[in-house]
């Protein structure tokens, strides 16, 4: 897999070139041309060693997304969606938020928020730059905002979650170059415009 992506304050950009069964990731900077960041994101996580070798070989990176609003110039936030089988038979899966800090030169692991979903395949994760970090998940009927609550020391959390008359979810995106914050959610044939956690528009 590989994203195309800015990080610190929209100056320099990145491509990460990601091994999703090995949880692999590895960033190249563009503009200067070297190899700055390199992540195992399966070995860096809270769980226990005995558990971590039991669960690895199961685990999927599946998605990852960069939050890096333009006022802020030395920081950056990762989410990366892991998934991990717990009924091979019926074909459910366990998801996994983690929000990853970024730093010149460091990479740390804040946050996990398993199952946020609640048993929804998460099937896409955007990352917000209105005026505050954030990142946008979405799974089979549901939209998430995640942002970044320094009252929580630091920690993501839920802010908003989008759902129209149980429909199933086909799309969500952001418009990061308007100066409100507005969502656009596609549920099968209604597309739903969000601005301040209010449906706007239908």
């Amino acid at each position: 897999m590989i994203n195309k992506f800015c990080l610190f304050n929209k100056r320099q950009n990145f491509i990460s070139f990601t091994n999703c069964k090995k949880g692999i990731i590895n960033l190249y900077n563009i503009s200067q041309n070297s190899f700055d960041f390199y992540l195992n994101v399966f070995n860096k996580n809270f769980n226990s060693k005995t558990e971590r070798e039991k669960e690895n070989n199961l685990r999927i990176l599946k998605l990852l997304s960069f939050s890096s609003p333009k006022n802020e110039k030395n920081m950056s936030y990762m989410a990366t969606i892991e998934e991990l089988p717990y009924n091979l038979e019926k074909n459910l899966f366990l998801s996994y938020l983690k929000i990853w800090q970024f730093e010149k030169d460091n990479i740390d692991l804040i946050q996990i928020c398993e199952n946020p979903h609640n048993n929804e395949i998460i099937k896409n994760i955007e990352g917000l730059n209105f005026n505050n970090y954030g990142f946008l998940t979405s799974g089979e009927k549901t939209f998430k905002v995640w942002k970044l609550k320094e009252k929580n020391n630091n920690k993501f959390i839920c802010d908003f979650e989008g759902k129209y008359q149980n429909r199933n979810l086909l799309s969500v995106t952001s418009d990061n170059n308007l100066v409100d914050e507005y969502i656009f959610a596609l549920f099968e044939n209604k597309l739903v415009i969000y601005s301040k956690n209010k449906i706007k528009e239908i």
